[in-house]
């Protein structure tokens, strides 16, 4: 099954180029189970979804939290077995590779685009 790929841009600049829409039972099931790690610009948004599990995950990821509009309401790094918080008003999760939140300087607050 293919996914919808997409990219993710905040203030005009691309932030990722592979981002893999997962917005189906199966898909949402599926994740990132299997993958070794993320490749730069690589990644998942969950949809809807507003809690996340790292149970069978080989590797740390960051999670961000979105609104409807796209505004990040919460990010954590996630280690592998470990369950993410519940986010309130949440209903997309970006899954994306351990510091990358960090290393775009996303904040709560700023919106994300998402493009085909």
């Amino acid at each position: 099954m293919m996914m919808k790929t997409i990219k993710v841009i905040n203030q005009d600049a691309c932030l990722w180029d592979r981002i893999s829409l997962a917005d189906t039972p199966l898909t949402r099931l599926r994740g990132l189970l299997g993958k070794r790690a993320l490749a730069p610009g690589e990644g998942l948004l969950l949809s809807p979804c507003s809690q996340v599990h790292g149970f069978m995950m080989r590797f740390p990821i960051d999670v961000v939290f979105l609104a409807r509009n796209n505004q990040i309401l919460h990010s954590e790094t996630l280690e592998p077995g470990k369950i993410s918080r519940h986010v309130k008003g949440a209903v997309y999760v970006l899954e994306i590779a351990a510091g990358d939140t960090e290393r775009c300087r996303l904040k709560n607050g700023d919106i994300l685009e998402f493009r085909s």
